[in-house]
Formats: C-alpha cells, structure tokens, sequence
C-alpha cells in the first residue's frame, strides 16, 4: 500500500517539474529579447 501511494507520488512530482519546466520556457520565449535564444528554440523544435 505505501509503495503505490509513493509511486503516485513520485509521478506527479515528475508530471508537475515538466509542466512547470515548459511553462518557464514558455514565459522565457515570451518575455525574452535575446534573439540567439529564440532561435535556438526554434531550431529546437525543428
């Protein structure tokens, strides 16, 4: 019962870093004016 609960636990750690990683990035891009920044996400995502 307490390895499920930890496991659970575990993967919504892992589910929320993701999500809270994309959405620095996100608010990176967004509010960046470094334009090699930019283009290396671009380039990225290619």
């Amino acid at each position: 019962m307490s390895t499920t609960t930890s496991f659970v636990s575990v993967f919504q750690i892992k589910y929320f870093y993701k999500h809270l990683f994309k959405v620095i990035i996100f608010y990176i891009v967004k509010t960046s004016k470094l334009r090699p920044l930019n283009i290396l996400i671009e380039s990225v995502k290619r």
